[in-house]
């Protein structure tokens, strides 16, 4: 559609433009086939929108905008509070609470930890603990220290360094 006919369309449709521009405006349609069929289509949408008006002007019922504004107000969201108290999510959320409570007192029951008693988690009982063996200390034992040399030397692959630490004899 070419800019005189959008200019002046909605005056057009509507009965009230203006002598000049409507002579204009007509001169275009009988020389442009396409502005004149799009025209033609909108003429027939607006008809059938006029068509679709009721015949008379009514007014809403006395109390029409109270209802509606009482029914605006009841509709508006509530708190992030009220979601706890929903029948549906308050039960789950009390059997997940109830499920979480069983599984950490069944981990709290059954753990190693839990045979300890508080005498024996004091700290001079937890380092004074004679059960542990432990190796010797080097130049000690020697038929240790010559295993051990002789295992990293075995498992030695020519990509690490191995330092060597000299034994002081006795």
């Amino acid at each position: 559609m070419h800019q005189p006919i959008q200019d002046g369309l909605e005056d057009y449709l509507s009965g009230k433009a203006h002598p000049d521009r409507l002579q204009q405006f007509h001169l275009h349609l009988a020389g442009c086939a396409g502005c004149r069929e799009e025209v033609q289509a909108l003429q027939a949408q607006s008809a059938l929108f006029r068509s679709l008006r009721p015949a008379e002007e009514f007014d809403p019922l006395p109390g029409f905008y109270a209802r509606v504004r009482s029914r605006i107000d009841a509709q508006q969201a509530g708190s992030f509070w009220s979601l706890f108290m929903e029948p549906v999510f308050a039960r789950r959320l009390a059997y997940a609470s109830l499920g979480l409570l069983l599984l950490l007192a069944s981990v709290a029951v059954t753990s190693p930890q839990a045979s300890v008693t508080a005498s024996t988690s004091a700290p001079e009982h937890i380092l004074a603990v004679h059960d542990l063996e432990y190796p010797p200390a080097p130049g000690v034992d020697m038929d240790h220290d010559r295993g051990l040399v002789l295992s990293h030397l075995a498992s030695y692959s020519g990509q690490e360094e191995i330092a060597f630490v000299p034994v002081r004899s006795e």
